[in-house]
């Protein structure tokens, strides 16, 4: 299977769990629509609700509540019908508006299927979660910045590997202005990266990349550093092998408001190549 569908469904999981751990306003909800399908079927210790539409009234209940959730493992296959299916266990704490402390495993199975979502994404058909286990009581850890890196991240291998040629992805994931130190040379222009991206789509018929390291710090509110290991296996249209270890240096602004957190600048290093 290719890794894109592993990013495009990573990307969706770790974009669900954001809108939980920060406050919910309006454009954030219609961001989280945005993950669903119209006739979506979403069960959980709360009950079942199929449709989208019935998804912000079930939000109501999570007024007040502080919530964590830490991704412990996933796996993600595709289905005979071309959908995915992604099933994964989280660690979650939350804090209730009485002071009420839970802290317990929660197993996710999932199908997400392409369509109508946007940038090309799929959207959740079904999500089915079960709480699995109790955990020990512990310190709730703000995972907000790490689930919303990680969705960004998914989302760039995502629309790199799509090879589309054009920049209706990249819009959504760089700030207007940004610097792109790439092994190649640098980008810093809309014109310039859409030249660089037709390069791409012309020299690979495939890419794949595996994350090996994400490292987030704090830089000031609302702005990340990223340290990054990529490992990249890609095929040439010509037939070749293509593999490499690229250091990333990210810096990241984010807008909560926005689908995405945007990268602002990357500097890279090339560790390891082989053609």
């Amino acid at each position: 299977m290719k890794t894109r569908h592993t990013h495009a469904a990573l990307t969706q999981f770790h974009r669900w769990f954001t809108l939980y751990e920060a406050p919910m306003t309006q454009q954030r909800i219609a961001n989280q629509l945005d993950l669903l399908t119209e006739d979506v079927t979403i069960t959980s210790a709360a009950g079942t609700i199929t449709g989208r539409d019935k998804y912000p009234e079930r939000l109501k209940m999570y007024e007040g509540w502080v919530n964590s959730h830490d991704v412990q493992g996933t796996n993600v296959s595709l289905n005979a019908d071309g959908s995915l299916k992604l099933i994964a266990s989280i660690n979650y704490r939350n804090t209730l508006p009485d002071g009420e402390s839970n802290a317990y495993t929660i197993s996710y199975d999932t199908r997400l299927q392409y369509g109508d979502g946007p940038y090309g994404l799929p959207q959740f058909a079904s999500l089915n979660l079960k709480p699995a286990a109790t955990l020990e009581p512990g310190p709730l850890q703000d995972m907000y910045a790490t689930n919303r890196v990680m969705a960004l991240i998914h989302f760039y291998l995502f629309t790199v590997e799509g090879l589309e040629g054009d920049l209706r992805s990249y819009k959504a994931l760089l700030t207007d202005t940004f610097i792109l130190e790439y092994p190649a040379g640098d980008l810093t222009s809309w014109d310039a990266l859409l030249q660089h991206v037709k390069e791409q789509q012309e020299a690979y018929e495939s890419l794949n990349h595996e994350v090996e390291m994400a490292e987030i710090s704090l830089i000031e509110p609302n702005t990340y550093g990223l340290r990054l290991i990529f490992n990249m296996q890609g095929t040439r249209k010509d037939g070749s092998a293509v593999t490499s270890k690229v250091a990333y240096a990210w810096k990241v602004i984010d807008n909560p408001d926005e689908e995405f957190a945007r990268i602002a600048h990357v500097r890279s290093q090339v560790l390891q190549e082989e053609r």
